[in-house]
């Protein structure tokens, strides 16, 4: 039986993470076409496959690029959720501030949000001055909405990609998220 649809939703990214195999330094991405980065599936195919996966309710492991830039991608884990899917999304949650109280609301099941160290640590190898700043807003809205709605889901998984920028940095993201309330945090290699 089918217990899992892994979906990469789209190609594209906001950020240029030193440590991705899309679009870090020696990422695959880098030698794409634009037409072909752009390129997704539109919302109605996704949705008539949620239909056809009711009846086995399956996890949606939904991840990019940044999925955020999928034009539907809360009507689409909403859709998902009515039709008793359970749903994770992978982010680097530089997006999702505006859509935390519907994210809280429909009962996405896992937020994986990706995090390479705290403040200027996480910003450097993001490449960009204002990554965890944004991603804070992001995760703070939705810790508020699980508050506001008396939710515990989300539950919140934080995923660390060890690199040499920042794996004298470990402690303190697991500091970071033992303060934040962090439900889980995942170290990973980096196998790029």
């Amino acid at each position: 039986t089918l217990r899992q649809v892994s979906l990469k939703i789209v190609n594209s990214c906001n950020l240029r993470c030193k440590t991705c195999g899309q679009w870090g330094e020696t990422g695959y991405n880098l030698e794409k076409s634009e037409d072909e980065i752009r390129e997704i599936v539109p919302y109605e195919i996704y949705r008539k496959m949620v239909d056809d996966l009711a009846k086995i309710s399956p996890f949606y492991y939904i991840w990019g690029g940044e999925p955020y830039l999928y034009p539907d991608i809360v009507p689409l884990m909403e859709h998902m959720k009515r039709r008793n899917g359970l749903v994770g999304i992978v982010t680097n949650g530089t997006m999702m501030a505006k859509t935390a109280d519907r994210l809280v609301r429909s009962g996405v099941d896992m937020l994986m949000l990706s995090v390479d160290g705290v403040g200027p640590v996480h910003n450097e190898i993001r490449q960009e001055k204002r990554a965890w700043e944004m991603m804070m807003e992001g995760l703070d809205a939705v810790l508020a909405e699980k508050r506001r709605q008396g939710s515990v889901k989300p539950y919140v998984n934080v995923l660390t990609t060890v690199s040499r920028d920042n794996v004298g940095h470990l402690e303190a993201i697991a500091d970071w998220g033992a303060d934040k309330g962090i439900d889980l945090l995942t170290y990973y290699y980096s196998w790029f």
